[in-house]
């Protein structure tokens, strides 16, 4: 984010070794130590899973988007159901983080907005590094699964759908029991 000009340029900064972006990690650290010695690791914990619910929820508009947008793109392998489904898990995500303590999700919502007013205020000092270009040889996208890995990602698939599928089941059982059952 930092080469591309949404953060400042000193995270950008990478181990000549390594590859990694070195002083991003060091802060990352630092904050993470300073939140567990500030005893706020409860917090920290309630506001990281809005954040992981809240990207899942980002993470499925922007697949379903680029399905739509860029329908031309080769796909290796294609995911049965996913317009009915996909929407269907944005929503449960949401009412997900409904659910969490009022403080947690005002301080989610909170830290949210914050991201967002740092991203445009990096955009608008550090500018535009570069148009994002997507280079499908690079990423993989492109490269096909061999038969016997594909039927290995299917099988996969078909054990998370039954899993997911039983434990929605089960979840809209237990919560409706207590409503016949008095």
């Amino acid at each position: 984010m930092a080469r591309d000009g949404s953060m400042p340029k000193v995270f950008a900064i990478t181990s000549k070794k390594y590859q990694t972006p070195y002083v991003a990690v060091i802060v990352l650290g630092v904050l993470s130590v300073a939140l567990i010695a500030t005893n706020s690791l409860e917090i920290h914990r309630v506001a990281s899973l809005f954040a992981d619910l809240f990207y899942y929820v980002l993470g499925i508009i922007a697949a379903l988007a680029l399905r739509k947008k860029h329908p031309e793109l080769k796909r290796s392998y294609k995911l049965r159901g996913s317009r009915s489904g996909a929407p269907v898990s944005a929503v449960i995500y949401v009412l997900m983080m409904t659910q969490l303590d009022a403080n947690a999700f005002i301080t989610g919502v909170l830290w949210c907005v914050l991201g967002i007013a740092i991203y445009l205020v990096c955009r608008w000092k550090y500018g535009k590094a570069g148009e994002f270009t997507l280079d499908l040889a690079a990423s993989g996208a492109d490269d096909v699964p061999p038969p016997e890995e594909k039927r290995a990602m299917d099988r996969e698939y078909l054990i998370w759908k039954v899993i997911v599928s039983a434990s929605c089941v089960i979840a809209v059982v237990l919560y409706i029991f207590p409503f016949f059952v008095k």
